[in-house]
């Protein structure tokens, strides 16, 4: 009998073992990792496991409760500590407001946003302090818009809620990066945080793809599920590629680039390239008259173009970054 319920007990701790990670490789100089845990109601500190490669765990196993909201904290080699402040992130403009929808937590979206662990579930491996998981790729939507301020979208998921959606990463060089999950699909609209001001598109026009308006009421980027976009803050998107040349028929390397970009189709002779700024300027021109191109734009400021490229199949338009 005693044989029959040690395995009993064996084969319940291994089909609950339930481990929580953190990937602290984006840190640097970490001697230690605990785990702020609510065991039994209280919230205490709890040493966490060195797995090595950057990777620290905890097992909740022993957890008599069916769910535990708990949180890291790291410790550096000077002794310092940072322990994850998860609430900026995962409301509204947060960074990671989009990718958090895809976990279980418990915040009020101002004070406190705890992880939470339910016995019995998944077991659960995070970047600290985001809600990201290492392995994953995440869909970029990149604004081209002014340097210096902060950038967030308001978008259909959370119903275009005014507290907004995804914030953004700014680049430093005139763009600005939202990270979103690589599964859904959605309309949205940029804003500066800083000005207030929320891109009107009510002119632009209503393709089905890139924009959905009636032109008086409302006007709404679309957003297709891991496709990374590019825009600029408050201007239309320049119009799909026409005839039977689609834009996955040439490729376009490296981009971003800082000083050259390669294009080549797979069979279409290449006529002309034009490349235009933000502003609708040509500032460049080339006749390749052949399936492989290179322009060197190293003199070029940083920032987002547009690419025409011209084929007897007609024209196709991509947008490009230089950094």
């Amino acid at each position: 009998m005693k044989k029959i319920t040690f395995l009993l007990l064996l084969i319940t701790n291994f089909l609950f073992a339930q481990t929580a990670s953190i990937d602290v490789s984006e840190l640097s100089n970490v001697a230690s990792v605990d785990v702020l845990a609510n065991f039994g109601g209280n919230f205490d500190f709890y040493p966490a496991a060195d797995e090595g490669s950057d990777v620290w765990t905890f097992d909740f196993s022993s957890s008599t409760d069916g769910t535990n909201e708990y949180l890291w904290r790291v410790t550096f080699d000077d002794t310092s500590t940072d322990q994850e402040a998860m609430a900026i992130k995962v409301a509204g403009k947060g960074l990671d407001n989009d990718i958090a929808l895809d976990h279980d937590f418990n915040t009020d979206y101002n004070s406190y946003c705890n992880r939470i662990m339910t016995i019995g579930g998944d077991n659960q491996l995070f970047y600290f302090n985001s809600f990201r998981v290492p392995g994953v790729t995440y869909t970029e939507l990149v604004v081209n818009a002014v340097s210096g301020d902060f950038h967030y979208m308001r978008y259909s998921v959370n119903e275009f809620n005014e507290f907004g959606g995804p914030g953004c990463v700014d680049n430093g060089d005139g763009t600005h990066t939202a990270f979103v999950r690589p599964d859904i699909a959605f309309e949205y609209l940029w804003n500066n945080d800083n000005t207030g001001v929320e891109e009107d598109l009510l002119a632009c026009e209503n393709d089905g793809t890139q924009i959905n308006t009636d032109n008086t009421n409302y006007a709404n980027r679309i957003h297709a599920a891991g496709v990374a976009d590019d825009d600029i803050f408050n201007t239309c998107p320049p119009p799909l590629s026409v005839g039977d040349f689609e834009a996955n028929s040439v490729s376009v390397y490296p981009n971003p680039t800082q000083s050259v970009w390669n294009f080549k189709t797979s069979n279409q002779v290449i006529n002309t390239i034009q490349l235009v700024d933000v502003q609708g300027r040509i500032v460049l021109e080339i006749n390749p008259n052949s399936t492989e191109a290179s322009i060197d734009v190293s003199y070029l400021p940083a920032g987002l173009y547009f690419s025409r490229i011209n084929t007897l199949k007609g024209t196709s338009n991509i947008k490009l970054i230089k950094r």
